[in-house]
């Protein structure tokens, strides 16, 4: 299984180029290829895939561990986490997706015609509501995240009439950035310098230059960590103090 706090960037090209050469065409990718690649990346021996584990069957495990992938709706996974970590240690894999580049292909022959850069933009905070459900799990013993931060190729057929073509597939384009996490504080590398000592969702969003999603998830998920207090409430907005004893105890790990 793959180191995840040495991003092994060979090892990932490989990935995608094994995961391009088992379609027979662009219009013949199937919806799962991102996480086709991140199983690929993460144990390109087909033996360690889907093995049962317990009641469940995880994405990969191989001796004590397991590795799970979930590319959206993380709080399906709670359940099989609590299960998997009576057994092993447990990575559970969150990619994220910042830039989407559009590929128009031609539906009958698969040919690309032209690829596009979308104005739809991710931040590295909008992970951060997606793992509200499991906030309680995070800083388990047994538990680490690899929160990947992609640039993505959403794969379009070209439709008549300028009709909106459905996304066929995503594939990864490039790895941006990537975050390991074994401690909620952690996610306080996600904050914004210069942020005031009492702050709101606003002062984040703008300091980080993030989305309002990102920036509300994040703070609520300091919040559900214990990392962060929600002071009072004021004109619509509630003020946040980050918790001294937890913060300051993140200096190693930021």
């Amino acid at each position: 299984m793959v180191d995840f706090q040495n991003f092994n960037p060979e090892r990932f090209a490989y990935a995608v180029e094994e995961a391009s050469r088992g379609s027979a065409g662009i219009g013949t990718y199937n919806e799962r290829s991102l996480h086709a690649v991140l199983k690929k990346y993460i144990a390109p021996d087909e033996t360690f895939l889907e093995v049962p584990v317990g009641r469940f069957g995880a994405d990969i495990a191989r001796d004590n561990e397991i590795a799970e992938i979930q590319t959206s709706q993380v709080f399906r996974m709670r359940e099989k986490l609590e299960h998997f970590l009576e057994y092993s240690h447990v990575t559970l894999v969150c990619p994220q997706i910042l830039r989407h580049y559009i590929m128009k292909y031609d539906s009958e022959t698969g040919e690309a015609l032209y690829t596009r850069l979308s104005t739809k933009r991710g931040t590295k905070q909008d992970i951060c509501q997606a793992l509200i459900p499991i906030a309680d799990m995070i800083g388990h013993e047994n538990l680490a995240l690899w929160i990947p931060f992609f640039d993505v190729t959403d794969l379009r057929p070209k439709m008549e009439n300028r009709r909106r073509g459905k996304k066929t597939d995503t594939m990864p384009k490039t790895l941006v950035d990537e975050m390991y996490v074994t401690h909620p504080r952690d996610f306080l590398r996600l904050l914004p310098e210069g942020l005031p000592a009492i702050f709101t969702v606003k002062d984040v969003e703008e300091l980080a230059q993030c989305s309002h999603y990102g920036a509300q998830g994040l703070c609520h998920l300091l919040t559900e960590m214990g990392l962060a207090a929600r002071e009072r409430r004021d004109k619509g907005a509630y003020y946040y103090t980050l918790i001294f004893e937890s913060a300051s105890q993140s200096s190693d790990g930021l």
